[in-house]
């Protein structure tokens, strides 16, 4: 536990200073675009590291080969980051003397909240993808499709990723957001009640289509309606909330999953999604024209 202690607190500070240092050195007139490329990243990441995971379960007896693996991408992150050049923090008198004394301000960015709220709400209904995937594909004896979810996942959104950053920068969010969400709500549907190969793996292009781009532009949003000077604050508010989703939602949906089953567990996150349908227009979708400060 002290170990997972450790490597969440790792996690989340260099999270939180890479999407800054992004935020940084992007112009305003492409930081949808660019954002978009940079959380593609993690996307990636979070689709072939199961992938190759399930690949050296099948390959060596024990989970031994994995943490060696894991070792070596970490020494490989340090030393990439000595090519790194990050910008200086961008300092404004005015924000330096508000940060004396404890205020909330001066760890949650205010105006990326509203935003951030939503996230949470789709990492909650996207958590059980992510923690019962494995138990799900066996228990519809399609272990052969779960292996290959992830992979399709990462695919679709790699090849939307391509025009949507740019259609945000161009035309704003709700013409990205609304689309999204519905066929994230879409793909729960059909993830929750395929029973062959080809229908989950439909559903992993539904979830990642929806799912993988909400979560780009939602992590642009909370940038674009932000001051300069709190970018970091506003990174932080944002990837505190979203992984609070991602984190919280294992935990309480595993409390349902002995009595109700996984199909019924991710059938119930379709309303969970269409709610947030409904949170994102009152939040911010109806007020996009007027809260872009940062472009």
């Amino acid at each position: 536990m002290i170990n997972r202690l450790m490597q969440g607190i790792a996690l989340g500070v260099a999270s939180t200073a890479t999407g800054t240092i992004i935020a940084q050195i992007l112009p305003p007139e492409r930081r949808g675009e660019g954002i978009g490329y940079y959380s593609l990243s993690a996307i990636l990441a979070t689709a072939i590291g199961p992938f190759i995971g399930i690949l050296l379960t099948q390959l060596f007896k024990d989970y031994r080969m994995i943490f060696a693996v894991d070792s070596v991408l970490a020494v490989v992150c340090f030393m990439m980051y000595f090519m790194v050049t990050a910008p200086d923090a961008p300092k404004n008198p005015k924000i330096m003397a508000e940060k004396a004394g404890f205020k909330l301000s001066s760890f949650i960015e205010l105006c990326a909240l509203p935003i951030a709220f939503v996230a949470l709400v789709i990492g909650f209904a996207y958590s059980g993808v992510m923690s019962f995937m494995t138990f799900y594909a066996k228990e519809l004896h399609l272990v052969t499709a779960g292996s290959y979810f992830f992979i399709v996942y990462a695919l679709v959104i790699l090849a939307t990723r391509l025009f949507t950053g740019k259609l945000l920068d161009a035309r704003g969010a709700n013409i990205i957001i609304y689309p999204c969400l519905m066929l994230f709500a879409m793909g729960m549907y059909v993830f929750s009640t395929a029973t062959s190969t080809v229908v989950f793996l439909i559903a992993a292009a539904f979830i990642g289509i929806g799912y993988g781009n909400f979560n780009s532009v939602a992590q642009a949003i909370a940038i674009k309606i932000t001051p300069h000077e709190r970018l970091g604050l506003a990174t932080s508010t944002y990837f505190l909330l979203y992984d609070l989703g991602l984190g919280v939602g294992p935990y309480f949906l595993g409390l349902f999953a002995p009595t109700m089953g996984y199909s019924a567990i991710f059938l119930s996150m379709v309303a969970v999604i269409l709610l947030s349908i409904v949170l994102y227009y009152f939040l911010y979708g109806k007020y996009e024209k007027v809260k872009q400060v940062n472009i």
